[in-house]
């Protein structure tokens, strides 16, 4: 089935889809969209689940800057109280309250300071205590928050410099490790986790060409 995003900029062409989730313990999935052909707007589209096939999007969340934000991808916490919003064009970090299918912006700040204007990938920590962003295209890492388990608001804890590109990442299962795809370093940097802090040191890398991206697949 083919599923349209709604859009309300003045150029309906320039749409770009990054991604999508569903909505933890609520039937709506989520489409971070950047509309960047006029720069006119960014937003979240929402679809109900319940229908065969999806029911149309709606705006969860728009903001009227799409060069500022350019929304990519969106995590949510376990309970889905919370979600999180990685911008990529202005390396900002959005985070959200949840409810009923709406996104109520508590907490706005910069990602990263290298100014790569190439943020990508965002995760939680199984244990949801830590957020993890990657950031390209200039002074390359991932940086590292704190979350509060009550306001869901983060909190800078450090940032870790990794190879060139890191488009993807992954942390495993259990918590222990961090595995970064450098795109243009050729490898997947491997980091121990620690868990009580958050920080991230570098052990191990896997020589690979050009990697983007990064999954656990379950043994079982």
């Amino acid at each position: 089935n083919e599923i349209r995003t709604e859009s309300r900029g003045h150029d309906m062409a320039g749409p770009i889809q990054f991604g999508n989730l569903f909505v933890p313990i609520a039937p709506f999935a989520l489409v971070p969209v950047q509309v960047l052909h006029d720069r006119s707007e960014a937003n979240g589209c929402r679809f109900e689940t319940g229908a065969e096939p999806f029911g149309p999007s709606t705006i969860a969340w728009e903001n009227a800057d799409s060069f500022q934000y350019g929304p990519r991808h969106m995590v949510f916490s376990a309970d889905g109280r919370f979600a999180y919003l990685l911008c990529e064009l202005g390396d900002i970090l959005v985070v959200f309250s949840y409810a009923d299918g709406e996104l109520t912006p508590i907490q706005t700040l910069r990602a990263y300071k290298g100014k790569g204007h190439g943020s990508a990938d965002i995760h939680i920590s199984p244990d949801g205590r830590f957020l993890y962003t990657s950031h390209r295209l200039r002074k390359d890492g991932i940086s590292i928050f704190a979350i509060d388990p009550s306001s869901g608001q983060v909190k800078r804890k450090g940032f870790k410099r990794t190879g060139v590109h890191p488009r993807n990442f992954a942390i495993s299962p259990d918590g222990r490790y961090l595995l970064c795809a450098c795109r243009d370093s050729n490898r997947i940097d491997v980091y121990r986790r620690n868990p009580r802090n958050g920080s991230l040191r570098r052990c191990s890398r896997i020589e690979v060409g050009a990697p983007v991206c990064v999954q656990f697949i379950s043994g079982k």
